[in-house]
């Protein structure tokens, strides 16, 4: 019985690695992809005129704006004076409200003069 379970053994076993290796063939590089068109451009409303000419005037509006528009209520929470809305970071407020104002604060900014 003993025999049979080492013969049933070595037929299951994988055949013995040879001592000379095979040589490796060389892999052959992926058919080159075609490139990809450059995503369309976004519109901000940081591409005015004014901001192109002097890119951080649409940093100091959207500062100044920020200043007159958030509240800090204290525990890390800020409110959005125009809508309401509370977060917990300033710079996530500062997207906030560049996403969903952009054209308040160009305005509030020309009015204010902060940008001319």
């Amino acid at each position: 019985q003993q025999q049979q379970q080492q013969q049933q053994w070595e037929q299951e076993a994988p055949p013995p690695h040879s001592a000379s290796p095979q040589p490796r063939q060389p892999r052959q590089a992926p058919p080159p992809l075609a490139p990809s068109p450059p995503p369309p451009p976004v519109p901000t409303w940081e591409s005015t005129p004014e901001s192109e000419s002097a890119p951080g005037l649409a940093e100091a509006a959207l500062d100044a704006f920020l200043s007159a528009h958030v509240e800090y209520l204290g525990n890390r929470q800020y409110r959005c004076v125009l809508d309401g809305k509370v977060l917990s970071k300033f710079s996530i407020m500062r997207v906030h409200v560049a996403k969903k104002f952009g054209g308040l604060v160009h305005q509030w900014a020309v009015d204010q003069r902060v940008i001319d």
